[in-house]
């Protein structure tokens, strides 16, 4: 295996890691729903970040067809980190279940809407949340 290999798989297992594990992190539930114009945002994952922490882990969650979402960073629905939050979305329809012996590509279909650019980019959405110790029930991420 190249070296270069090599350090790309160990730095991407020390991620969110310090000398005795991973960072310890705070977090605290969130639901809610993704719109755009009123429209559901289904297939795309909201992200929560905390730019400020050691852990430089984004909380994600995928929007169902409802609109609604549950975040989750370690473990399922545990939530997003307390505190500031640098908020922004990404396409990401679910892979269709692979049949063994057939290697056929995925073509992933096109959004049912699609959004404006900025709100794909985490620096460039403009969306930040402040995620309270007792977390969010109901956010609403309503884009226009």
């Amino acid at each position: 295996m190249p070296r270069t290999a090599i350090v790309v798989i160990t730095l991407a297992s020390l991620a969110g890691c310090g000398p005795d594990g991973p960072v310890p992190i705070e977090t605290a539930p969130v639901t809610g729903t993704a719109t755009f114009n009123g429209k559901p945002l289904e297939d795309y994952r909201v992200f929560f970040f905390s730019s400020g922490h050691p852990a430089q882990e984004p909380a994600t969650g995928r929007v169902g067809a409802d609109g609604r979402f549950t975040l989750g960073i370690r473990e399922e629905d545990d939530g997003a980190m307390v505190g500031p939050n640098q908020v922004w979305l990404k396409f990401d329809p679910p892979m269709p279940e692979s049949v063994p012996g057939v290697d056929a590509p995925w073509t992933p279909p096109p959004p049912t809407i699609k959004i404006p650019e900025k709100y794909l980019d985490r620096d460039q959405s403009g969306l930040k949340v402040d995620v309270p110790p007792d977390g969010l029930t109901d956010y609403k991420l309503e884009l226009q």
